[in-house]
């Protein structure tokens, strides 16, 4: 059981929403406030954190066949317990994320994990495994709330705290306005309205891919690109679109005729133009596929 890993996995690596893509409808329904995204976080926290110890000790017991209804029975009982607890004890909260609470049942994330993680290890791992992907989807929870509570309202820590007639900072669950940062007027509408949603968790991957996928510095790995002429030399990951790739004309002839009969095949003219202009195979296309189906390139 490797913590570190599970740790990174959970928030950078394996986060559900950036890199899984797992439980986007809530993520972008109820980032609103700051007040709705850690209380739908600490939820999520909760209950996939307690599926996944009752699901890994049952693990052995659990019929193979029927195992995803049992998940799910375990999941909706401890749904039920959080939102009943909301219900009780933070009322506005329960009010504030509606369906959003009983809804976590068929939650991707929570049954992924089950399926993928809980079912497969034991109790510990899983635990551990329920706490960091809840930080995970805690985190992307609470950068979305700040964004679009910022933007759109011109407030942060909304639902939490708000200044008083005084100056002074007051605590109010569910009832405080937040902190005024931006004068009223000048925020935009649209970032909580769903557009504004869409908008933020595009921005919130795309930040998270860029830098999982940021080349390290000094890193000088060429990608060979197989073709017909003289093979490209392209810096990874990207393949830019100058790189010129030569042809000879005999290339035709090796073309099958299964793959290009010989009324379709274009003239040898637009296959110098293609590769003049083109990048072609991917990496992931082998040089067969350059040499007898696109002998253009």
């Amino acid at each position: 059981m490797n913590v570190m890993k599970q740790f990174r996995d959970g928030l950078f690596f394996q986060n559900p929403v950036t890199v899984q893509l797992l439980g986007m409808c809530s993520v972008m329904a109820i980032t609103t406030t700051l007040f709705n995204g850690l209380g739908m976080g600490l939820s999520v926290l909760v209950i996939l954190t307690l599926s996944n110890i009752i699901i890994a000790a049952l693990r052995k017991i659990i019929p193979n066949n029927i195992r995803i209804a049992c998940f799910i029975v375990v999941i909706a009982g401890f749904v039920t317990i959080v939102d009943l607890c909301l219900q009780a004890f933070i009322p506005a909260l329960s009010k504030s994320l509606g369906l959003f609470i009983p809804l976590i049942v068929v939650n991707c994330i929570i049954l992924g994990r089950a399926e993928s993680f809980a079912y497969k290890n034991g109790i510990g791992a899983s635990a551990l495994d329920g706490i960091f992907q809840g930080l995970g989807y805690t985190m992307v929870l609470v950068i979305m709330c700040v964004v679009r509570e910022f933007l759109g309202n011109g407030t942060i820590m909304g639902g939490l705290l708000e200044i008083g007639a005084e100056g002074q900072l007051v605590f109010g669950l569910g009832t405080a306005a937040g902190i005024r940062i931006l004068p009223e007027g000048i925020p935009a509408l649209g970032m909580i309205l769903p557009v504004g949603g869409f908008l933020t968790l595009a921005c919130v991957i795309a930040a998270m891919q860029y830098i999982l996928n940021k080349p390290k510095k000094g890193d000088k790995r060429l990608r060979r690109w197989p073709s017909n002429g003289v093979d490209s030399a392209l810096p990874s990951p990207w393949a830019p679109s100058w790189s010129i790739t030569l042809l000879w004309p005999s290339s035709w002839a090796s073309a099958p005729s299964w793959v290009f009969p010989k009324r379709s095949r274009l003239p040898p003219a637009w296959g110098w133009r293609l590769s003049s202009s083109w990048a072609w195979p991917p990496p992931s296309v082998g040089p067969s596929m350059s040499s007898f189906w696109f002998p253009w390139a």
